[in-house]
Parts: structure tokens; sequence; C-alpha cells
């Protein structure tokens, strides 16, 4: 019971301490949005890299 509660807090805080950065993010999407699409597709990109190491690594 409790560490459902804990987590709930450390959920609320987090989600007030990073609510202010989705308005200059949303700013910055509308002037580049090449950029945006760029990042995300790395991030998708890299666990899939990760793992690939990771299983050819595992082989050798």
């Amino acid at each position: 019971m409790n560490r459902e509660r804990a987590l709930k807090v450390v959920l609320v805080l987090l989600g007030l301490l990073f609510s202010p950065g989705v308005y200059p993010l949303m700013v910055f999407v509308k002037q580049s949005p090449v950029l945006v699409v760029i990042g995300v597709t790395l991030i998708a990109l890299a666990p899939a890299k990760q793992s690939a190491e990771r299983i050819s690594a595992a082989v050798v």
C-alpha cells in the first residue's frame, strides 16, 4: 500500500517537473519538424541496434 502511494507521489512530481517543458518543445517542433523526425527515428532505432549488438557479441 505504501509503495503504491509513494509511486503515485513520484509520478505526480515528475509530471509537474516536466510539464513546463511541453510549451518550448511544441515551439521547437513547429520551427523545425525535420529535426524532430530525425531525433525520434534515432531514439526508435537505438534499442534495436543495441540488442543486435548484444546478440552478435553472444554468438562470438
